[in-house]
């Protein structure tokens, strides 16, 4: 099931870049920024550097594929804003992917669920 919102309007995400922590990696940098309630958000963003707007669409939809597939894995109540820095030429996405797992324990929001049981047994 779906658990994150988007952050979509400007204010939101000065917000998270003003108040929230930051971690870098080579390709890419995320800002995290605790929130009262348990919900996650979500915010994706690329350098203008990237030139070209389908170069810069194609990391954007690498970056929300990687969040989305550790969706699950992520602990509630942050708001976080994806920030691709490099040219797509110079990543691919398992690059990306890694720079993600590298990050989200650094920032201490990993939390890896141990039961995953969907299934009702009996």
């Amino acid at each position: 099931m779906k658990r994150t919102e988007m952050l979509c309007k400007n204010y939101e995400f000065e917000r998270v870049f003003r108040k929230g922590k930051y971690y870098n990696s080579k390709y890419l940098t995320i800002y995290v920024r605790p929130r009262l309630d348990d919900r996650l958000l979500l915010g994706v963003t690329v350098s203008k550097h990237v030139k070209g707007s389908v170069r810069r669409n194609q990391v954007k939809r690498w970056l929300r594929e990687v969040y989305r597939s550790s969706e699950d894995d992520l602990c509630s109540g942050y708001e976080i804003v994806m920030f691709g820095r490099l040219r797509p030429e110079l990543m691919d996405f398992h690059k990306i992917q890694r720079a993600w797992y590298k990050l989200i324990k650094d920032a201490d929001i990993y939390c890896p669920k141990t039961a995953k049981n969907s299934h009702g047994k009996g």
